[in-house]
Formats: structure tokens, C-alpha cells, sequence
């Protein structure tokens, strides 16, 4: 894969992490970039929100290493680094359904209470009615 394809594959990659101190080093780093190679990686990191799991991408720090190998012919031992970084599995699609069911089942609960006090107001007047009805026959 050349230098290129794995500057490619970098770029795809940083739209599916969270932005993170290192990673706006990333993106400050593409300054010597051209500039719509710049602008389709903001486009990327922005219209792509970032996916749960673990992502895995290849070091620039290698390429950089093999493109200078290349260049000075030497066969130089390959360091075997790679980025990795797990991220929060739930999405914020996941968080919403979690609160929306809360939210529900409080609005439930409240519905419960608001009928048992109005069962109890009832209970209460038709006590109170009662009362009064038997109060006045004995007035009389």
C-alpha cells in the first residue's frame, strides 16, 4: 500500500473516533495536505458520527518509517505498531431509547398516582356528602 493509500485509509478512519486531544493533532497535522484533501477530511469527520467498538488504524509514524526506507535501500526491521482505541459502545440512538423509556414509565407511575388521588378526593366527597345528608336528618 503507498504512502498515499495509507493517508487514505488514516483519513476514513479518523471520522469514526471521537474527537480527542490526539486526534485534533491529527487533524492539525494535515496542514501540508492539499486543501481538498483537508476539507474532505473535516467533511468526513463531521457528517460521519462515531461508531462504537474498537478501531484499529495504521500509525502515520510507519509510513513515514517505510517511505524513508524505500528512499535509502536499506532493509530496516519494521516496527509492528499499531493505534488502537476502544470507544463507548452505546450510541446515542441507544442512550435516547434508554431515556425515552424512563421517561415513559415515570409518566406511568405519575398517571397511577394522579387516579389513586383522585379515587381518594372521590372516596373523601362521597364520605363527606354522606355526612352531611346524615347530620341533617338528625338536625331535624
Amino acid at each position: 500500500m503507498t504512502s498515499q493509500g495509507n493517508t487514505s485509509k488514516a483519513l476514513s478512519d479518523i471520522g469514526k473516533r471521537p474527537n480527542t486531544r490526539s486526534r485534533s493533532r491529527e487533524i492539525q497535522s494535515s496542514e501540508d495536505m492539499p486543501s481538498f484533501e483537508v476539507a474532505k477530511n473535516i467533511w468526513e469527520q463531521i457528517s460521519k458520527p462515531p461508531k462504537g467498538g474498537i478501531v484499529i488504524k495504521e500509525n502515520p509514524a510507519i509510513d513515514e518509517h517505510n517511505s524513508l526506507s524505500e528512499r535509502s535501500n536499506e532493509e530496516v526491521p519494521q516496527p509492528n505498531i499499531m493505534s488502537v482505541m476502544v470507544t463507548d459502545v452505546d450510541t446515542s440512538e441507544d442512550r435516547m431509547a434508554e431515556l425515552e423509556k424512563k421517561v415513559n414509565m415515570l409518566m406511568k407511575a405519575v398517571e397511577e398516582r394522579d387516579f389513586e388521588i383522585t379515587l381518594l378526593k372521590n372516596h373523601i366527597e362521597s364520605r363527606d356528602a354522606a355526612e352531611s345528608s346524615h347530620t341533617h336528618y338528625k338536625k331535624c
